[in-house]
């Protein structure tokens, strides 16, 4: 039964090889085939005869051969080998991945024979690579990329974070893998934790997670901005997996916010802008008016004699309306559309009147105390502009004190200020020389400024109030540097602050005689003057003024009525008298008409706006002058007289012939 099983068994186990897709091999104790499985047709393209007999070294990779000549030794001397994974050369020349396990046996003649069983693991080696691949590509992507990547499981534990992510936020030694980092407190503080541990779990529930902006304070005490989306997959193990990705914008988020700063500083400018269209007009308006009420007053006073009781009241009544011209100057310096006017004054005079002014104006819970020095104190300089500067000062004061209230104090007097009592000043780069300073002190008991804030309290736009403010300070500095003076600070946290502006006091001037009454006739033609104003209050008032003090007038209401009485009369007007804003034509237009029907008749440009800004209204030439409204019948023909021919002589005077009335 046996001698009849044998060949019957061994018959079957050479069918069963044949149809297997592992490759069976036989060798010799040197690594010579002995016996190899007719797959290897199949599997490799030779024929069984062509490579039985052959070295196993002859189709085995050269790179393998070191690896698989250990392993075979090994074997044969121990009987004991590996599973060793090595390339077998296709007929083709294609090179295939197999793995082997191999067994010793003894022939009944006693010779080694070593059985091999190969597998091809080709398909399984490429996907194993390509793993391996996209593994190294994404670590190469995680250490090179600027996102930040990081791997967290569904109970917020960290499975995996990119290098520059811990480099990002700086993490202590507690971030580690495996540390949670959603639910704990381990991450850099993130400002709304609660927002963002809500989003963590409706990522959950989605699955994705669109991009989200969130600010981390970080332990140096720096904060960045990150934006991260995130969405969940499923590992090898069938866990969910977070897997999120981090982008830096804190460029873009401060950026943005300077943008929306920039946004802010050009709407502040355009409120400005307009606020500075809406003084200049209703200080060219008002100063028409004042033009015909100090006329008006100045004509009556000199009808009257100095004794009537009533020549007082008016005395009053032209006083007020120059007060009132020096305000619609302070509105024109306001919004930024004056320039500086010098003149001598009194500090200590000033700062009492802007003080009392200023009561209304700050804190309730602030007491202003006022302590003005009696000892003179002349400065040359702009009321309006210092009236900023002490007004400025005592709101920055108010500020400082807050809710909790407070003593303001200000204080004048004259002082001597040494070079080094200079050098500390602001402005820093161009001190005042040493001397005697008249100077106004504003003095608060609020929460005072450390080193940092005094070395930026003048900076433009700096603020350590709510966002828009910061200007007060900066254009207090520019007025300041604009008169040649200083400004000496002294705070320090929690003990207030003490501003000290230091004005040069003035030499004293010689006073000047008075100018000569011009409202008295001279009984002589001095000229012959076509007055233009849209304004009959204005023309009235200029033509009274020129008559009394003897010259031939004509009046236009209007531009286009000055261009037809000009042309009419060109051959005996002397001077043109000409407002610059007018509804019906502006003033420039009309110029260009004269000079066209004369070149020789000069012309006096008069205004309710400053010099300087009807310089910027008037683009033509020739003008023979300039004067402001509201004016005196002094300031009035001197003008007159400095535009007339040289020597300030008119066609009458050098004809020898009367002017028309």
């Amino acid at each position: 039964m046996m001698d009849a099983g044998g060949p019957r068994r061994t018959e079957q186990y050479r069918e069963l090889l044949d149809h297997l897709r592992i490759l069976v091999a036989e060798t010799d104790r040197f690594g010579r085939l002995t016996y190899i499985s007719p797959i290897v047709t199949q599997l490799l393209g030779f024929p069984e005869s062509e490579i039985l007999g052959a070295s196993i070294f002859d189709v085995i990779h050269e790179d393998d051969h070191a690896q698989i000549h250990e392993d075979f030794q090994k074997l044969v001397a121990s009987g004991v080998g590996s599973r060793p994974v090595y390339r077998i050369r296709h007929a083709n020349g294609e090179w295939l991945w197999f793995e082997s396990i191999g067994s010793l046996f003894r022939t009944a003649a006693g010779e080694i024979r070593v059985v091999v069983s190969c597998t091809d693991i080709t398909e399984r080696r490429k996907v194993e690579e390509e793993l391996r691949a996209n593994a190294d590509r994404f670590r190469a992507l995680a250490e090179t990329t600027q996102e930040h990547i990081a791997e967290v499981s569904t109970s917020g534990q960290l499975q995996y974070a990119s290098p520059n992510w811990g480099t990002l936020l700086g993490m202590p030694s507690t971030h580690h893998l495996g540390a949670d980092v959603v639910f704990s407190n381990l991450t850099p503080e993130v400002e709304n934790p609660e927002r963002q541990q809500a989003l963590f779990l409706e990522l959950l529930r989605t699955g994705r997670m669109p991009p989200q902006i969130a600010r981390y304070h970080l332990d140096d005490g720096s904060s960045r901005w990150l934006e991260t989306s995130a969405t969940t997959y499923r590992d090898a193990d069938g866990n969910t997996r977070i897997l999120s990705v981090s982008r830096d914008i804190t460029e873009r988020m401060l950026m943005e916010a300077e943008q929306r700063e920039l946004n802010q500083r050009v709407q502040e400018s355009q409120r400005l802008e307009s606020l500075g269209i809406l003084a200049g007009g209703i200080s060219h308006d008002f100063n028409n008016l004042l033009t015909t009420i100090i006329g008006n007053a100045t004509i009556v006073l000199a009808d009257l004699d100095a004794e009537d009781p009533r020549a007082q009241r008016v005395e009053r009544i032209a006083n007020a309306a120059r007060h009132a011209a020096k305000l619609t100057g302070q509105m024109l310096t306001y919004s930024g559309q004056a320039s500086f006017a010098f003149e001598t004054l009194s500090l200590s005079d000033l700062v009492a009147e802007i003080t009392d002014l200023m009561r209304a104006a700050i804190s309730k819970r602030a007491h202003l105390r006022l302590e003005v020095s009696r000892e003179p104190s002349p400065v040359q300089g702009d009321p309006t502009q210092i009236h900023q500067v002490v007004m400025n000062l005592i709101t920055n004061a108010s500020e400082a004190l807050g809710d909790a209230g407070g003593e303001i104090a200000v204080r004048t007097g004259v002082v001597f200020a040494s070079t080094d009592d200079l050098s500390d000043c602001y402005p820093s780069t161009t001190p005042p020389p040493e001397g005697e300073f008249a100077f106004v002190e504003v003095r608060d008991s609020g929460r005072g400024m450390d080193a940092e804030t005094r070395a930026r309290i003048f900076d433009p736009f700096f603020t350590t109030k709510f966002s828009g403010r910061g200007l007060g300070l900066a254009a207090v500095l520019g007025i300041v540097r604009g008169h040649g003076a200083a400004i000496q600070l002294r705070s320090e946290p929690d003990r207030g602050s003490t501003f000290r502006v230091l004005f040069p006091v003035a030499k004293a001037e010689t006073p000047s005689a008075p100018p000569p009454r011009t409202l008295e006739p001279s009984g002589e033609i001095l000229g012959h003057v076509l007055v233009i104003d849209d304004e009959e209050g204005v023309c009235d008032i200029a033509g009274e003024f020129l008559s009394r003090a003897g010259f031939a007038v004509d009046v236009a209401h209007g531009g286009r009525a000055g261009i037809a009485c000009f042309r009419a009369k060109s051959d005996v007007i002397d001077l043109v008298l000409l407002d610059l804003a007018m509804p019906d034509l502006h003033g420039e237009d009309v110029a260009l008409e004269i000079q066209q029907i004369s070149t020789q008749t000069p012309i006096l440009l008069m205004s309710g706006f400053r010099e300087d800004i009807a310089a910027d209204q008037f683009r033509g030439s020739g003008l023979a002058g300039f004067i402001q409204k509201p004016f005196s019948p002094e300031q009035l023909v001197s003008k007159i007289r400095q535009a007339l021919t040289p020597g300030g002589k008119s066609r009458a005077n050098r004809s020898n012939e009367p002017g028309p009335a």
